[in-house]
């Protein structure tokens, strides 16, 4: 199933929780970026992301990229990481879970 990054269902994974701001990512610069900051291989997801194959939400915090999140067509989380591999905190995880599981269709 492709994902279409501006369906209604989408859109719902943008806002805050806590004191992030999810955003999804939509252009190859975004991904770029976000790998640049948290060392790892997101500048390597345009073509699944553009493709719809998967999703990628960044959590951001005064517009920088936090934690990184790749979600599947499923709604299933693939990775949620933050610099260098680092893990999110639990209560972080649960919370973008539910997101996701409020969001989907």
């Amino acid at each position: 199933m492709k994902q279409d990054l501006n369906h209604p269902w989408v859109l719902k994974l943008e806002g805050p929780i806590d004191s992030y701001h999810c955003q999804v990512a939509r252009t190859s610069y975004e991904l770029l970026e976000w790998s640049t900051v948290l060392g790892n291989c997101l500048d390597k997801y345009p073509k699944r992301v553009l493709n719809g194959k998967i999703m990628v939400v960044g959590l951001m915090v005064n517009g920088v990229v936090e934690y990184a999140v790749e979600i599947e067509p499923d709604g299933e989380i693939g990775q949620f990481s933050g610099k260098s591999g680092s893990s999110p905190p639990i209560d972080l995880q649960d919370k973008m879970k539910n997101r996701i599981s409020a969001a989907m269709p």
